[in-house]
């Protein structure tokens, strides 16, 4: 972008930024006759979106000023552009329901993740060690689900922080593209765990306590999902199928 086009872009936003601060006063006909004028003038021909760029590598930034300038997300939206969880217990099936709705409805399919959720995204993918991954073990609470080291506590620690990150790229790539997302489980779903947990006494109150501070501050910073699908299968079968296909660990459930 020129000199010339950035000082102009600059000037009409001081304008504008100006008559809302100044309208403000006279009431709100004013803004909102500035709010139409300005998405008039974003889906006016020749007009682009408004890019925002931290560096020649950053990708495109949202925020009030991104809003300001014209972007608007809602352009890219059709009736599937939607967040669609899918819930259920263990080897229910929520991956083959999940995987075959996304690809009927032109959905982006994003799998349960695990521990190692971070290892897949960044780097060569190779897995770093657990000090990296929260400090826990899936296989250990398996095993061992009450050691005293608080691996229990800290798996679902960060089980919740990581089903946080993928839920953050899902509305990402719905709010970038316009493509709706279908994911195993939520960050919504997640207090489940923890529940089931506390009445095995694998936790402490205090880590119960903790756990719902942390979600209160976090949670509602995020768009719920438009669809939650529950799978609810009996427990015989679960456990036929964790039996027959569970892995190693699975054998003492």
């Amino acid at each position: 972008m020129k000199g010339s086009e950035v000082a102009r872009i600059l000037s009409h936003f001081v304008t504008h930024l100006e008559s809302v601060l100044c309208g403000g006063k006279g009431g709100g006909g004013r803004k909102c006759q500035l709010a139409h004028q300005n998405q008039d003038e974003s889906t006016a021909p020749g007009r682009g979106k408004a890019h925002l760029h931290s560096s020649s590598r950053a990708n495109l930034e949202y925020g009030w000023l991104a809003y300001f300038l014209g972007e608007r997300s809602t352009k890219r939206f059709d009736k599937n552009s939607k967040i669609i969880t899918i819930d259920g217990n263990l080897k229910c099936g929520k991956g083959f329901v999940a995987k075959n709705l996304a690809e009927q409805l032109g959905m982006l399919h994003l799998p349960e993740p695990d521990v190692h959720y971070w290892d897949h995204k960044t780097g060569d993918g190779s897995l770093l060690d657990p000090r990296f991954n929260g400090s826990c073990s899936l296989e250990k609470f398996y095993a061992d689900p009450k050691s005293p080291d608080g691996n229990s506590f800290r798996l679902q620690m960060w089980m919740y922080h990581v089903r946080i990150m993928q839920y953050s790229d899902a509305l990402e790539h719905l709010l970038s593209t316009g493509q709706g997302v279908v994911l195993e489980r939520s960050p919504y779903s997640d207090f489940v765990f923890l529940e089931a947990m506390y009445k095995q006494r694998y936790i402490r109150k205090e880590c119960v306590a903790y756990y719902t501070e942390i979600k209160r501050i976090s949670i509602d910073e995020f768009l719920p999902p438009h669809l939650v699908i529950y799978i609810d299968m009996p427990l015989p079968e679960i456990q036929n199928r964790l039996k027959q296909h569970g892995k190693v660990w699975h054998d003492g459930l």
